[in-house]
């Protein structure tokens, strides 16, 4: 049996406190272009996540190659650049880079937070503004 590591960037579905559903991003080791790809997969009309609130954690993010940024840029008119996106990055590089891509692909809905508490809380406050 042949092992295959976990992939770079998973996500889990999870309700926020007001009852909300959203996806849970972990973001872990090195994540490269085909990665990102792979995540976008998931994020289409059709699929478990698509359209969802995000809530990205990078605590375990080692790095990010530089086909990442590229990859999520290319997708920028995709949905999922319009969802609202809370991020937890504590790492200085990678900040750099998620503060690029998220310019790059205009998304107004997002912000960057040092702790997962404080970007639950936004991210729980924000989904709203949409509600009918």
């Amino acid at each position: 049996m042949r092992y295959l590591p976990p992939m770079p960037i998973q996500g889990t579905q999870f309700q926020l406190p007001s009852g909300v559903w959203a996806v849970r991003v972990d973001c872990t080791g090195t994540v490269t272009g085909e990665d990102a790809e792979s995540w976008m997969s998931q994020l289409a009309p059709g699929c478990p996540f698509h359209g969802l609130p995000k809530l990205v954690i990078t605590d375990l993010l080692e790095h990010v190659h530089p086909s990442t940024g590229s990859a999520f840029i290319r997708n920028r008119k995709s949905d999922w650049a319009q969802d609202w996106i809370a991020a937890v990055v504590t790492s200085p590089t990678v900040r750099v880079t998620a503060n690029f891509v998220l310019r790059a692909v205009r998304n107004e809905k997002h912000r960057i937070f040092q702790n997962e508490g404080d970007a639950t809380r936004w991210l729980d406050q924000h989904v709203h503004e949409e509600a009918p």
